[in-house]
């Protein structure tokens, strides 16, 4: 927690940069929802197990943060690639301003694990928009299966490598076709799913 507060920390903007070196020199300064997702995520749990009111803190400030900085207020869900300032930026090499089922699959996970720290009305509500959101937007309703990428508006584009510091996943210059669904990503999903409901109080056969 302390290389994470001293070296990622944004203290000007706010928020968290992308990538740090070993020594704590920023790499890529951006700002990322996918690492958002998990900061939120991990201050959660630590809330829960340490008991500790920063922590708990901590995490309510960042979803306040991203709620006002990343949420798209005209079609639903979160942006996810801004600049150091929360400019929005486009990392794929198309220009569209993209949304992912992987983040919002995340978004999820993390606000299961805020709502059961907090017991939030206004948590809660965000964890119930967002499942919405994924299984009425993100999921194919013919296969049941995730679909990987979107246009804000929801209109399904090709998963294509993105210009931010990543992993090693490999691509096909186009992008992957919307009908490749992740089959990992779809096992977690439903994992993750079926936790939120348990913390809604909800019965998983309605």
């Amino acid at each position: 927690i302390e290389f994470l507060e001293k070296a990622f920390r944004d203290p000007e903007y706010d928020g968290y940069v992308w990538v740090t070196e070993a020594d704590g020199a920023w790499r890529d300064q951006r700002k990322v929802m996918y690492g958002h997702s998990f900061l939120i995520y991990a201050y959660s749990e630590l809330g829960l197990a340490l008991r500790s009111p920063e922590c708990r803190e901590r995490a309510c400030h960042l979803f306040d943060l991203i709620a006002a900085r990343a949420a798209d207020f005209r079609h639903g869900g979160f942006f996810e690639h801004f600049s150091r300032e929360w400019a929005l930026e486009a990392v794929r090499p198309d220009g569209i301003m993209h949304k992912s089922l992987d983040v919002h699959m995340h978004l999820m996970e993390a606000f299961t694990t805020l709502t059961e720290l907090t017991a939030s009305p206004r948590h809660r509500q965000a964890l119930t928009d967002v499942t919405e959101l994924i299984f009425s937007r993100m999921v194919d309703p013919a296969t049941g299966t995730g679909i990987s990428m979107f246009a804000p508006d929801w209109t399904p584009v090709p998963n294509m490598q993105l210009g931010t510091l990543w992993g090693s996943d490999r691509f096909d210059p186009a992008g992957k076709p919307t009908t490749v669904t992740s089959y990992g990503h779809n096992i977690e999903l439903a994992w993750l799913y079926l936790h939120s409901l348990a913390v809604l109080g909800r019965d998983r056969h309605d």
